[in-house]
């Protein structure tokens, strides 16, 4: 069974998932079941497991178009944006600002800010917008946490 590394490009509301191999370009279908248990993202860049795509017909005819179709996500650690962002996150106890997130990744805040939206509408990280007075129509600045706990101070 080959393993690849493949850039999700699509996610469908259904929850599967269209990606590319990063070695050729071929085109790659993840089901749903394997986009959701490995919180899949789109821009996101993972290995996974391939087997051939073979139509569900009388002849078993290899697709064209998605030759191949993958079993199983591996997390890849720190090789694109989002997985370095969402690491990050995931390792800091409480919350992080947009700039100081950008600080940390070395991107521009509006490339940071991209990402972490990628991320927060994927489901896999929390979001807070914060107003500094009544009537601003836009946050002064959001903070952004693996989940909404990491929002709440706690008594020692």
């Amino acid at each position: 069974m080959p393993t690849a590394s493949v850039f999700c490009v699509h996610i469908l509301n259904t929850g599967s998932a269209f990606g590319a191999r990063t070695d050729n370009g071929e085109q790659v279908f993840i089901p749903p079941t394997v986009a959701r248990s490995a919180k899949l993202a789109v821009g996101e860049t993972v290995e996974t497991d391939l087997i051939p795509n073979v139509h569900h017909t009388d002849q078993g005819v290899l697709s064209v178009k998605t030759p191949w179709f993958a079993t199983h996500i591996v997390r890849t650690m720190g090789t694109d944006l989002g997985s370095k962002a969402y690491s990050i996150i995931v390792d800091t106890p409480t919350y992080l600002t947009t700039a100081e997130l950008a600080a940390e990744l070395n991107v521009s805040a509006s490339e940071a800010n991209a990402t972490l939206n990628r991320l927060f509408k994927a489901g896999r990280i929390s979001k807070a917008d914060v107003i500094g007075k009544y009537g601003q129509p836009r946050p002064s600045f959001c903070l952004w946490a693996a989940a909404t706990s990491c929002f709440i101070a706690t008594e020692e």
